[in-house]
């Protein structure tokens, strides 16, 4: 092979060096600023985008802190709600067993008044019945001088009368 003989390579070679340092040069100077400035603005972009991330999360976890303590503000405030029902309930339950307690003692003494005012009016009906008896009887044991069987059978119908009239 031609081009690896001494005469050739060495030539070869030394073009070969300068047209890759002069590559080197060039890419330097004029290539390798503009790929350096869009590596860095890129660079940038993704620090910008990580950092943005970063405060997404806090943001996120500081919502997320906010919400839970606000479920568990809402769990307090309903226990007391039911706290609260429950011991108005409480009380409203033992002002109704109070007022019905009341209201079964004034039946039962108005229920007494009323038995004793019957009971009265009986006894006074049955003096009334036997003040009726006596001068009934009184009447016809004056009409004359009876005898026992007369004065009983006299009583009898006497009691009769009388039974006829408080019943009609």
């Amino acid at each position: 092979m031609p081009q690896f003989e001494s005469h050739f390579l060495t030539p070869t070679l030394i073009w070969t060096i300068i047209s890759f340092v002069l590559l080197l040069v060039l890419l330097k100077k004029y290539a390798l600023p503009g790929i350096m400035a869009v590596l860095e603005e890129r660079s940038e972009r993704i620090r910008e985008d990580l950092e943005a991330a970063e405060r997404l999360r806090k943001a996120a976890d500081a919502l997320k802190a906010e919400n839970e303590a606000g479920v568990q503000r809402a769990k307090v405030a309903a226990d007391e709600v039911i706290v609260k029902a429950q011991e108005k309930a409480a009380l409203l339950l033992t002002q109704n067993e109070a007022r019905m307690r009341e209201e079964a003692e004034r039946i039962i003494a108005d229920a007494h008044r009323a038995i004793e005012q019957e009971r009265t009016q009986a006894l006074a009906d049955l003096r009334g019945l036997a003040a009726d008896l006596a001068v009934a009887a009184a009447r016809k044991f004056v009409a004359g001088s009876l005898d026992d069987a007369t004065r009983q059978r006299l009583v009898e119908e006497s009691l009769t009368e009388l039974q006829g009239q408080y019943r009609g």
